[in-house]
């Protein structure tokens, strides 16, 4: 008889009263892969370790164990592929529900000239020889917006466009290299006329709609509580805000602007969705879309996230204007365009550009900012 595993093996499971497995002549191969079964299956987790240990010592392989953690499907059959891509979403642009879009003037344009006219005339009593009639004057003048050019570019390599072939092939392709690159041009060219319209280029002499110097900026009422935040006011004195900032424009215009939007913050928005009045069960919104002269609908009040901690000192701000194009508007001679693919050895590039001139604010009285909400 001989011992079907030599070695320390062996001495291992003789000394811990386990039956070795033997080799007879009569002995076939099933009854000796069932005692070797039999014998494993009987030892412990450490001895199994020991075991396994010993036995590369001895420069054997037992399989055990990886035969163990097979399994009969491999994890990549099991896996479900939604018939949907998801995409990461990002905060909403507003300047283009804003203002007014003007596409105007192509690309190439430096300057955008607007002709502005004044007249001065007043009638008088005159004597009757008619001597001292008044005489009317007028005249104009050019007022310039300069137009910056802006550019992004992106590139993929002959690699990856490869790759795209393979994962169509397998069926795991979702979007090819020059679609993702695209995209995140065209997002990354709107988030910058997003900012210059709001915030403008000041190196540039170019300002934005927040800190154009023609518009007026003032500071809301203090309240009885001594501080001019909302969320210390009164509901009648948050009403008063609102109903004063669209006076303002109505009153200092000589009633030629009548305002029709109201740019807040989204705390500031939500503050008034959800503020009762006192001894009323309506919000104030509701009240002041039931009520107000000026903003007849939600549409007319939005909120903006730039409008969050725009005042002084981080506190709110919220601005009311006419929204029409000859007032207000978003001056952009060129939307983004894109130049033809060029290739570098293995890669390939694409630019694109845009040209635009940001907020243009030509009747400035038609606009009116307040802060410390």
């Amino acid at each position: 008889m001989n011992v079907s595993y030599i070695g320390d093996s062996a001495k291992y499971a003789k000394g811990n009263g386990v039956q070795p497995v033997t080799s007879m002549g009569g002995m076939s191969k099933i009854h000796v892969a069932d005692a070797a079964a039999s014998f494993y299956a009987n030892l412990t987790h450490e001895d199994r370790i020991y075991l396994a240990h010993s036995l590369k010592a001895d420069g054997m392989h037992l399989a055990t164990d990886a035969v163990e953690n097979q399994s009969l499907f491999f994890n990549r059959a099991l896996e479900f592929l939604t018939a949907k891509a998801y995409e990461v979403e990002y905060e909403i642009l507003p300047f283009r529900n804003v203002f007014p879009i003007i596409n105007q003037g192509g690309a190439g344009v430096k300057e955008i000239t607007s002709e502005v006219y004044d007249f001065f005339a007043k009638a008088k009593v005159i004597n009757a020889g008619g001597k001292d009639v008044p005489f009317v004057d007028g005249g104009g003048k050019e007022i310039k917006y300069p137009v910056v050019m802006w550019g992004i570019g992106a590139t993929w390599t002959i690699q990856e466009l490869q790759g795209f072939v393979v994962a169509q092939r397998n069926g795991r392709a979702r979007y090819s290299p020059e679609q993702i690159r695209q995209t995140a041009a065209l997002r990354g060219v709107e988030e910058a006329l997003n900012d210059q319209a709001f915030y403008g280029l000041p190196d540039a002499g170019v300002p934005g709609f927040l800190n154009n110097p023609l518009i007026p900026v003032g500071v809301v009422d203090v309240g009885a509580n001594g501080d001019t935040n909302w969320e210390s006011k009164t509901a009648d004195e948050i009403l008063a805000d609102v109903s004063g900032i669209a006076m303002t424009i109505w009153v200092n215009s000589k009633m030629r602007e009548r305002p029709n939007k109201l740019l807040l913050s989204p705390s500031k928005w939500n503050y008034l969705v959800n503020r009762r009045l006192e001894n009323r069960d309506i919000s104030i919104m509701t009240y002041i879309l039931e009520n107000s002269p000026y903003f007849k609908s939600l549409e007319d009040i939005i909120p903006v996230n730039e409008y969050e901690g725009a005042g002084y000192n981080g506190t709110g701000k919220m601005s009311a204007y006419v929204k029409k194009e000859d007032k207000i508007a978003v001056e952009i001679p060129e939307e983004a365009q894109s130049m033809p693919v060029q290739q570098n050895l293995f890669t390939y590039i694409l630019l694109w550009y845009a040209y635009s001139a940001g907020c243009v604010v030509r009747y400035p009285r038609s606009a009116a900012h307040m802060e410390g909400i």
